[in-house]
């Protein structure tokens, strides 16, 4: 791949192949700036590693296997001119006491609505789960009506996007959490950085 969609708070990881390459600036960039620059060496180097030819085997946790689902929506409330100004995780605030309260040992699914124009890229504290998928929604109903109207069909991730993850970013999907790791009290949290409260 000559390129990567990642979301601030999320990692990869990536093999880069500098083989041909020798001599050269190579830059990494972003969408809206240069990020890193690697300098290739000009004399040959002998690397004897390898890739493996398959990953290591991810066993695929059923849906059937959780105990509960639950449905958070992303909201924003916008100033006079609207910019936004607040970012709301299910309508609730930091000082609210803790509302999703999974038990140790269990495996959740999560339900990420986003009503808002921005993309939320979410982060669980200390556990690890994956995307199963990602739908588009009717915000509006949401909004008025409380109800979640589906307007498409359910799209499985990306490759990238299909192993154990921390950080998920643009899913109006399910995840599965696998709390049985967690000891503690821990918030889910957008990392897009003018969002930190949200």
């Amino acid at each position: 791949m000559s390129q990567l969609a990642i979301a601030p708070g999320e990692r990869a990881d990536v093999v880069v192949d500098f083989a041909g390459q020798r001599g050269r600036n190579i830059t990494l960039n972003s969408l809206s700036s240069a990020l890193m620059q690697f300098r290739v060496a000009p004399e040959a180097v002998a690397d004897p590693s390898e890739l493996p030819r398959t990953l290591r085997a991810m066993p695929k946790i059923e849906e059937s296997d959780a105990v509960r689902t639950r449905r958070l929506t992303l909201e924003e409330t916008d100033n006079l001119v609207g910019e936004p100004v607040t970012h709301l995780l299910d309508g609730k605030r930091w000082h609210e006491p803790v509302s999703e309260k999974p038990v140790s040992g269990t495996t959740e699914i999560r339900e990420f609505l986003n009503l808002t124009d921005d993309s939320h890229p979410i982060h669980l504290h200390l556990v690890r789960f994956r995307i199963v998928d990602r739908r588009p929604i009717d915000v509006s109903a949401r909004i008025y009506d409380n109800r979640v109207v589906y307007t498409g069909d359910a799209v499985p991730p990306e490759p990238g996007d299909a192993g154990w993850k921390d950080t998920g970013e643009g899913f109006a999907g399910c995840e599965y959490p696998d709390y049985s790791e967690v000891r503690g009290l821990y918030r889910p949290l957008c990392v897009a950085l003018p969002h930190p409260g949200a």
